[in-house]
């Protein structure tokens, strides 16, 4: 009997579980599926965070290492090389070496046709894969499976359903079209570049990725009104070193697993401990490098300086930048390990520090925005604030202190809002509505850890329905990162066979065979 799948989301998560479950298939011809994956923007595989946008917008991992399939490591930069007639002609000054950094639009366009190759390969195996363009507004529980409900009247009608919606936008206030006013989301920023007046004055919330891409751009485009950037945490990202990936001895898989075989939880100075650990085993294997401590950033008190002392250390290898990246592999599981109380304590006191310290910018990135500092033209804030408009519907930034700056425009540049309800998704609310998804207190929806089913608003998994990737933040912490989404959409591919075919499944392992 068919079996009918509907991925909501046609970015990075849906092509790795495509992948994943091809792979759980494998060897099984006509094996009774049909998958419909439906996107709402035109083309399939980038995805919101690689969607065709200005080339300002760079990855900040190199060229070498990033790839949507994790077993074919260089896969992205084996794809600018054998197929440069795709990309060179609108990235003419891109050197696509393997220490480089991609715009993302070109990460994207390797995603559009990795989506095609994965989609190529399910029908050769004899699942039917339905790519449709449209955007999904409610999902229908029935008796027997579910109705997925588009803005243009399509319905689907699918026995398990997917969420893999990628990041959320903040709830919609204005556009940039008009004369002033709130922007919820920068993205696209070529919209902001045409739409914003050269001369209006920009308020821009948050300092991270997003926050760069919208003042690089705008500022590329020749933006000469003044551009402020309101750092909430006081707090900006490292800029990335020289290094390449390293190979910890403490963190991971293994020992995590070994580790929770033994005992239900980790202190977070225990953790502190095995990192600090792998730090002293980075430096043996590599004594020639600087020995750059990692301690505990405070708030920046004096912008230029600090990116002065970044963009210094960034000419070198970080081994700290190693060691953490290295986590990625294993962060959920620690996180799961930490206990309650001290999570808590975590997010409240650590986290905008570990996030400048884990999310990091390139070199490059970070001198233009130090040019732009240095010439005048971008003011640095911190501290917390909120936004508000005066009685000409213009924004206002307002500080602790009651203090008011006035501007044409405040670019939201923030990143999912922790709480659903603050988001621009009419699905997540018709779902929390219906009582079939329920709300993590760290931010977005509550799903089982090992099968990735959503926990309703009763407390029980909903068994149809799954998410993975940004929506699942709470749960698993750290899920923005391209890798951490592959692992986590192919595990939700494994389980999900496992559950469909308990009386014949085998796991895949890594090399291919069973």
């Amino acid at each position: 009997m068919e079996k009918v799948i509907c991925i909501v989301g046609g970015g990075a998560a849906s092509i790795a579980f495509l992948d994943g479950f091809m792979k759980e298939l494998k060897g099984k011809q006509g094996s009774g599926y049909t998958i419909y994956v439906v996107e709402k923007n035109p083309t399939f595989g980038p995805g919101a965070a690689y969607y065709d946008d200005l080339g300002s917008n760079l990855l900040n991992t190199k060229t070498g290492f990033i790839t949507i399939f994790p077993e074919r490591k260089g896969d992205f930069y084996d794809w600018l090389h054998n197929h440069p007639e795709h990309w060179q002609w609108k990235y003419p000054n891109f050197d696509a070496s393997y220490d480089t950094y991609a715009p993302r639009p070109l990460f994207g366009q390797y995603l559009q046709s990795a989506f095609s190759q994965t989609v190529s390969n399910a029908v050769k195996m004899g699942v039917k894969v339905v790519p449709v363009n449209a955007e999904v507004m409610d999902v229908k529980k029935h008796r027997e499976g579910y109705s997925v409900e588009t803005a243009c009247s399509i319905s689907i009608y699918a026995d398990y359903v997917f969420l893999m919606c990628g990041t959320l936008e903040n709830a919609r206030q204005d556009t940039p079209k008009m004369s002033s006013g709130v922007i919820s989301n920068p993205y696209p920023v070529s919209k902001l570049t045409s739409w914003l007046g050269k001369n209006k004055n920009i308020a821009v919330i948050g300092s991270r990725l997003s926050a760069i891409d919208t003042i690089i751009a705008l500022k590329e485009a020749g933006h000469l009104g003044k551009i402020v950037m309101y750092s909430r945490s006081g707090y900006f990202p490292s800029v990335r070193g020289t290094q390449g990936r390293f190979s910890p001895r403490n963190l991971t898989p293994e020992n995590i697993k070994n580790i929770k075989s033994k005992k239900s939880s980790l202190s977070l100075k225990e953790i502190v401990d095995m990192v600090k650990d792998d730090l002293e085993f980075y430096f043996r294997d590599h004594p020639d490098d600087p020995q750059e401590p990692l301690a505990l950033p405070t708030p920046i008190k004096d912008f230029g300086a600090f990116l002065s002392d970044e963009i210094t250390l960034a000419e070198g290898p970080r081994g700290w930048q190693a060691v953490l990246y290295a986590t990625n592999a294993i962060i959920d599981d620690l996180w799961g390990l930490i206990r309650d109380e001290e999570r808590e304590i975590f997010r409240e006191r650590y986290l905008s520090m570990f996030l400048s310290y884990r999310v990091s910018i390139p070199r490059e990135n970070a001198i233009k925005i130090k040019k732009y500092f240095d010439d005048g033209a971008l003011e640095f804030k911190s501290g917390p604030v909120r936004v508000e408009k005066n009685e000409n519907g213009l924004p206002m930034v307002i500080n602790e202190m009651s203090a008011e700056d006035v501007f044409d425009f405040a670019v939201l540049a923030t990143g999912s809002p922790k709480r659903l309800s603050k988001s621009n998704s009419t699905l997540m609310t018709n779902l929390e509505e219906q009582g079939l998804i329920s709300s993590h207190p760290h931010g977005g929806l509550e799903v089982a850890e090992d099968t990735y089913r959503v926990i309703r608003e009763d407390g029980k998994p909903e068994n149809g329905l799954f998410a993975v990737g940004e929506v699942t933040s709470g749960k698993f912490f750290f899920t923005s990162a391209l890798d951490i989404i592959c692992r986590h959409a192919q595990r939700a591919a494994a389980s999900f066979y496992e559950d469909s075919h308990k009386s014949e499944y085998i796991p895949y392992r890594a090399d291919g065979t069973r």
